[in-house]
């Protein structure tokens, strides 16, 4: 061993027998002096290096572990608050539409209420079946111009934002003065009797399969196979009828309901 490579076990005996050696023979001379000693302080470093790596090592080896721990928990957290979230959504989703709907009845009660109220100030006739020269729509009707029919009814209702429905991608005017059809989520059935309860007095603008009349008018009758589109709420709708009454309906209550009127009507559709 002494005349070959340094074992692990003595680096530090295998160097002092080498300088032992030196001392007992011819008196070195200063670079061979140097030598002894920076193999001497090589020595230390390298045990120094070897203990200074193995602790590091071992402590990389502990933080691994915790790490590989830790990982492995917050893997776990945020599968479980995923599945939570696949639970919960939905259900979110189907209150926030059915308190959506609600606001909506609520919209078309007060808009319905209105119109009779003004109805019955003029000999049982809604705004858009009286002239204008008596204050009312009647010549915008055929033009299916929809927000100017409900203009005379402005005083009537408590503001311009119950005229769009909550799940209507419509935004509701702030006021009458800046209100248009673009802020209107309610058709309006034109021929509809202020006697006749069985009759749609208006009713959410996502209504389909009558015959087309013009771009805003809609003509039908009563076999028509009227349905819902999904633009509001989907595959539903909310109807107000002549007496007032505000129904949710799908689409085979609402070809029901259209069934009861013994002739074609039109809706003036925003």
């Amino acid at each position: 061993m002494e005349h070959g490579a340094p074992s692990n076990w003595g680096v530090g005996q295998w160097l002092g027998r080498r300088l032992l050696r030196a001392a007992t023979a011819v008196w070195p001379d200063a670079a061979t002096m140097r030598r002894v000693e920076f193999a001497s302080q090589a020595a230390k470093h390298g045990n120094a290096n070897r203990s200074s790596a193995a602790s590091r090592f071992a402590a990389d080896c502990g933080f691994a572990g915790r790490c590989g721990g830790a990982l492995t928990e917050i893997l776990i957290v945020i599968g479980t608050l995923g599945v939570l979230a696949a639970l919960l959504l939905p259900r979110i989703a189907a209150g926030r539409a059915q308190a959506h709907r609600i606001d909506c009845v609520s919209n078309l009660k007060e808009l319905g209420l209105g119109a009779r109220i003004w109805s019955n100030d003029h000999d049982k006739s809604f705004p858009w079946q009286v002239s204008t020269n008596d204050r009312g729509t009647l010549e915008f009707a055929s033009a299916g111009a929809v927000d100017r029919l409900i203009l005379p009814l402005t005083k009537k209702l408590n503001s311009a934002q119950i005229l769009a429905c909550p799940s209507d991608k419509r935004r509701p005017a702030e006021t009458f003065a800046t209100f248009s059809s673009s802020n209107l989520s309610y058709f309006i059935g034109l021929d509809a009797l202020d006697d006749d309860p069985r009759m749609i007095l208006c009713g959410d603008r996502n209504i389909g399969g009558g015959q087309t009349i013009n771009e805003h008018l809609m003509l039908v009758g009563p076999n028509a196979a009227v349905t819902w589109g999904t633009d509001m709420h989907f595959r539903a709708g909310n109807i107000c009828l002549a007496d007032g009454s505000v129904q949710q309906v799908k689409d085979n209550d609402l070809q029901k309901q259209v069934s009861k009127q013994t002739n074609s009507v039109r809706f003036a559709i925003p």
